[in-house]
């Protein structure tokens, strides 16, 4: 049955405070708990994975899907066995008395909560979410009003909680809200909210309730979850993949379908070639066998045979297949040679000739590094995604909030309230790296910028960035505001060959906005060598960094260097990286 609006108030607020003083008191022993520890590539399963926890991941523990009879028993049991200091939710709600159980352990035990991105926690789960010592989401948090049970009814006549809640007044509820520091608008949404619907709170209301207060120590701590879990699923994959070729993916595939460039010939590996031939995947695997006559084998097979995989890419064989290619010259997307080598101080870089797809130099160039505002070429990707598929135009107007006049770092000045052309906006962003530029976009796009992080994460994946994730929409220090510089010099690539209408935007050389005239910050436009974008990007705990590109006769170079001390040890070690790309190496066709 449902209870009554001040009832229910007054129930949740006393059930926090005082269950875990009577409720919490049961002694659950560990014969009788169907919890036990996890070893990695395992999980604790109740019920459909109601809670699981990884050796890995010491202290965490994970609640999914619905809140069922008997799920406080485990916790009890999980927290005691293990020293759970962070609990990690995934769950629609359901059994009222079991959350409730579960909340106030969580307080009495000062236990951090979080939702991941894209997950969920609503109805009783919002109890335990919001009793946490720390609280943190990227994911959605639900209230509506509650039903509860007969069986709840029961279990609060045996503690003697009816006579008590009656009692609970304002002057109570509003003691309790600031000791705990939940805002009273939680209550507010809950109570108005019909049982069968459901409110989830926004942006605003999330940082409110613990985001916006969240210490840099605990965000890593939240990411390095995140990371694990990726990690864990790639694990996932790949263990299925062994078993399951439909499962894989390309690379994985390829793996177990090839060797040394050749398809393998074991038994085990039969479904996996099969499957591989099917798709038309080669997997390194020429078409046909060389003749005698080594200058009549084609180029697919010289390169082939004439080259091997190193960290940076492909490097040359010493053998008379790389012998025929390079007399023909074939580049055969070989890396520069250790006599070429580029000794740079970025800390992360990489080279490539865009008109064959050459890697010359890469440095740490899959690493996972805070990008800074290099990360707004995503976002002007997903803009001119957006204008080539006309769902805007460049003289549409977005509107400018509060949020995103009042950002810091670089800004083109634009002001709440008013309106700003998207054509307007690209200037902002390019020359003048306008964080406020970008939060009007993303925004305007996606509703929030939370959410437009959220797309430009789902993009970046598609589009083959695979060290790519995004917290915002600037470059804004932020744990899940990661790129490599492989990503970077890949999204640039983009940019230059779906968007050739657009690229011009690029090597503007200063734009004037709110009479403010600012310069495009890149510091080799005016150096006569070609250089005609892309974008620079600095932060304390990036350092600074830049995605160039430079065109000189028919070549075209894409550049990333990130982690210098200085603007111009920048722009030293970026002229210096494309005078030695166009200096060293020639195409020849």
């Amino acid at each position: 049955m449902s209870i009554q609006l001040n009832k229910l108030t007054g129930l949740i607020l006393l059930c926090l405070a005082l269950f875990s003083s009577v409720l919490v008191a049961q002694d659950f022993s560990a014969q009788n708990s169907k919890y036990s520890p996890a070893i990695y590539g395992d999980k604790f399963t109740y019920e459909e994975d109601k809670f699981f926890y990884f050796n890995e991941l010491a202290g965490v523990l994970f609640l999914k899907g619905k809140i069922e009879k008997g799920m406080y028993k485990d916790f009890r049991q999980a927290i005691t066995d293990n020293n759970i200091h962070t609990l990690v939710l995934d769950s629609p709600g359901g059994n009222v008395s079991e959350g409730l159980q579960i909340a106030g352990t969580v307080f009495d035990r000062k236990i951090k909560t979080y939702i991941r991105k894209n997950q969920n926690c609503a109805s009783a789960c919002s109890f335990i979410f919001l009793s946490g010592k720390t609280r943190y989401t990227l994911g959605k948090l639900g209230v509506h009003q509650i039903a509860f049970d007969e069986e709840f009814s029961k279990k609060k006549e045996e503690v003697g909680l009816i006579g008590e809640v009656i009692q609970i007044n304002n002057s109570d509820i509003v003691q309790y809200l600031d000791e705990n520091n939940t805002p009273g608008f939680v209550y507010k949404y809950m109570l108005r909210t019909p049982s069968d619907e459901m409110y989830y709170f926004n942006e605003d209301e999330l940082n409110q309730l613990g985001n916006s207060n969240i210490s840099s120590q605990d965000k890593l701590h939240f990411n390095r979850i995140d990371n694990f879990i990726r990690d864990y699923n790639s694990h996932l994959i790949k263990t299925k993949c062994d078993t399951d070729p439909g499962s894989c993916t390309i690379t994985q595939l390829c793996s177990q379908a090839s060797k040394d460039k050749e398809w393998r010939t074991s038994l085990d590996a039969a479904k996996f070639v099969k499957l591989a031939k099917s798709k038309g995947y080669r997997c390194g695997v020429p078409v046909t066998v060389c003749p005698e006559n080594i200058k009549k084998c084609n180029k697919e097979y010289l390169c082939t045979y004439g080259t091997t995989s190193m960290d940076t890419g492909l490097s040359w064989l010493n053998n008379s297949n790389a012998d025929e290619a390079k007399r023909r010259g074939l580049s055969c997307s070989v890396v520069a040679t250790p006599a070429f080598s580029f000794d740079t101080l970025a800390s992360s870089a990489m080279v490539m000739d865009q008109t064959t797809g050459t890697v010359l130099m890469a440095k740490n160039a899959d690493l996972r590094v805070p990008p800074a505002s290099m990360s707004k070429l995503m976002t002007l990707y997903m803009l001119f995604e957006a204008l080539r598929d006309e769902r805007i135009a460049f003289d549409t107007e977005f509107l400018v909030s509060e949020k995103a006049a009042k950002i810091g770092g670089s800004t083109m000045f634009l002001r709440e309230g008013e309106r700003v052309s998207v054509r307007d906006l690209i200037q902002g962003i390019i020359v003048q790296s306008g964080n406020d530029a970008c939060v009007t976009v993303a925004e305007n796009l996606a509703g929030t910028e939370t959410a437009f992080a959220d797309q430009m994460t789902k993009r970046a994946i598609e589009l083959g960035m695979n060290n790519s994730s995004f917290g915002n929409s600037t470059g804004w220090p932020d744990p899940l505001q990661r790129m490599s510089a492989r990503d970077l010099v890949l999204i640039a690539d983009l940019l230059i060959k779906d968007f050739p209408n657009y690229y011009p935007f690029f090597a503007q050389a200063s734009f004037t906005w709110d009479g403010v005239k600012q310069n495009n910050r890149n510091p080799l436009l005016a150096l006569g060598i070609g250089a005609d974008g892309l974008k620079t990007g600095h932060t304390n705990e990036a350092g600074y960094g830049l995605v160039g590109s430079a065109r000189q006769g028919n070549r075209r170079i894409i550049f990333m260097i990130t982690g210098l001390e200085t603007k111009a040890a920048r722009a030293n070690e970026a002229e210096k990286l494309a005078n030695w790309a166009f200096g060293k190496f020639v195409n020849k066709n």
